[in-house]
Parts: C-alpha cells; sequence; structure tokens
C-alpha cells in the first residue's frame, strides 16, 4: 500500500559469463531484457503467490562473480563462467514447478481449467514438456519463445509476457500462471488475473 505503481524488470548478459568453448552452456543462453508495469487497483491482479529457495543445491547452477575477499572470508577459487549441472537442474525444475502451479491453484481455490495460459521460464523445452506430461495438461497451455531467444535467464518471462502482448494474446479477465526457478536454486509461481 505505499506505492501505487512498480516497474518490475528482468535483465539478463549471460555472454559475458559463457565459456564459448563449454558446448554444454553457451549453446542454451542467451541475453535479454523485459520488463512490466504493476499498478494498485481494487480489482483482481496477483491473486497467488508460491515462492521457495534450497541454498543447499546452490552450487549445482552458477555463474561467474569476482570472489569476495574480506578480513573475514578467503580468497576463493571461482569459474568466471556460468557452470551448471543439467541433469540436477533437470530432476530438480520437473519437480518444482507442477508442485509450485498447483500450490497457487490451491491458494486460489482454482483448477488448471480456469488458467488461460502457464508462462514458464524459459529454460529448456525438454523440462516444459515433461511438467506438461506430468500435470496431464497440454504443452500447449504453457506459452513457448524459447525458439526464438533462448533461455535469457530472469529475463525469459517478462520476454514472454511482452511477446504474449503484442501478439494479442492476453485479455482483460485471462488468469494466467507465471512459474520461474534458477540459481540459488530458487522457484516460485504467480497467480495473475489479467
Amino acid at each position: 500500500g505505499m506505492y501505487k505503481t512498480a516497474l518490475v524488470i528482468g535483465g539478463e548478459v549471460l555472454s559475458k559469463v559463457l565459456d564459448w568453448s563449454d558446448r554444454s552452456t553457451c549453446v542454451l543462453f542467451g541475453d535479454g531484457a523485459g520488463a512490466a508495469v504493476l499498478t494498485c487497483s481494487d480489482k483482481p491482479g496477483i491473486i497467488a503467490e508460491d515462492i521457495h529457495s534450497n541454498g543447499n543445491d546452490a552450487y549445482k547452477l552458477t555463474a561467474g562473480h569476482t570472489p569476495v575477499i574480506t578480513p573475514f572470508s578467503k580468497a576463493e577459487n571461482t569459474s568466471p563462467y556460468l557452470e551448471m549441472d543439467g541433469r540436477a537442474i533437470f530432476k530438480f525444475a520437473t519437480k518444482t514447478v507442477p508442485k509450485s502451479i498447483y500450490a497457487v491453484l490451491e491458494k486460489a481455490n482454482m483448477t488448471i481449467d480456469d488458467i488461460s495460459y502457464i508462462v514458464p521460464h524459459q529454460a529448456n523445452s525438454r523440462i516444459i514438456d515433461v511438467v506438461a506430461d506430468k500435470m496431464k495438461i497440454s504443452v500447449d497451455k504453457f506459452y513457448l519463445n524459447l525458439d526464438k531467444y533462448g533461455n535469457t535467464s530472469g529475463a525469459s518471462i517478462p520476454l514472454a509476457l511482452a511477446q504474449m502482448c503484442k501478439e494479442n494474446r492476453l485479455k482483460k479477465g485471462d488468469k494466467i500462471i507465471i512459474s520461474g526457478f534458477g540459481g540459488g536454486l530458487t522457484w516460485g509461481s504467480i497467480l495473475i488475473q489479467i
């Protein structure tokens, strides 16, 4: 209630942390940015959310960084590149995304039939196929643009929403679920009414 309008931005420049000789990562990731304006309203907007993290598995997806060196910490030997245990991330995503989507549906007292689209983090089409299969819903319920932009990490959902608006796919009153996961390891879903 403190603010009436917020600008939410997701942007990534992953090309800075990719090892271009590592074909297991460099072909998957792209640079991108997207934004959304959120405003207060007396009508539904964000209906339900489900957000989590599990730092115990954070090492399974790391990005290059400058080590933190203080009198209280030791210098770390770190890779300057994005590194990922692809199998572990696949397993993590296909387990947590369906649970998170079901959690927001339960909180909102809705079913998947009430939802126009699921807009997932555009990490990997196989992950989305498995999630759809586990949930026993058509993959057509999921909006995908991975084939155009690759995995733009934190920018993938804002880019997808912007493209959906451009294609006139979102109608007033539509209920959609956005669902993401990534480094940390973190994951979550939000059920929104347009």
